[in-house]
């Protein structure tokens, strides 16, 4: 299912509240020159679809997202060329996160997209396997702003040489 920009007022006030302290970190950041990067947001979890969209909308970015990897996978494949950084949650019922990252990897036209992998469970052979499929990096859930930032500028710097 793919969403953006469907949230209700309610549900962003109600995500914003649950993020307590960090919703101080809410506030629009004034790195403008990230206002062109589009940002594919896969996970399971509507409440992560929520908060990480108001986060990364907030740095300047343009959010996509979209309800599992099934979907995440069908979303990419015909809509690649609209697609900058995907941000992919590890574990998700229909569809595991890295069996998404070998597919794009896989593929020529998409595996030079750059992918951050989101995870609650920090598992060092899965990861390690991450690393070694291409990501460019990593988010231990739960995350804020502050981690978002640190992660999306070593994914930017990979779509920077990506394009060189």
């Amino acid at each position: 299912m793919f969403t953006n920009k469907s949230y209700s007022v309610l549900q962003r006030d109600s995500i914003i509240e649950q993020l307590g302290d960090e919703k101080q970190l809410l506030s629009i950041s004034p790195n403008a020159g990230n206002t062109k990067i589009r940002v594919l947001v896969i996970d399971d979890e509507e409440n992560c679809l929520m908060a990480t969209e108001l986060y990364l909308e907030n740095m300047g970015y343009t959010v996509s997202t979209v309800m599992g990897g099934i979907a995440g996978l069908k979303f990419i494949k015909s809509n690649y060329n609209n697609i900058d950084v995907i941000l992919v949650d590890m574990m998700m019922p229909d569809l595991y996160g890295l069996d998404l990252v070998a597919e794009l990897k896989s593929s020529p036209h998409l595996s030079n997209i750059p992918i951050i992998l989101q995870t609650g469970v920090m598992d060092n052979k899965e990861l390690t396997r991450a690393f070694d499929m291409g990501i460019v990096g990593i988010l231990s859930k739960p995350y804020g702003k502050r981690e978002l930032e640190a992660v999306f500028s070593k994914a930017l710097n990979s779509l920077i040489a990506n394009n060189a």
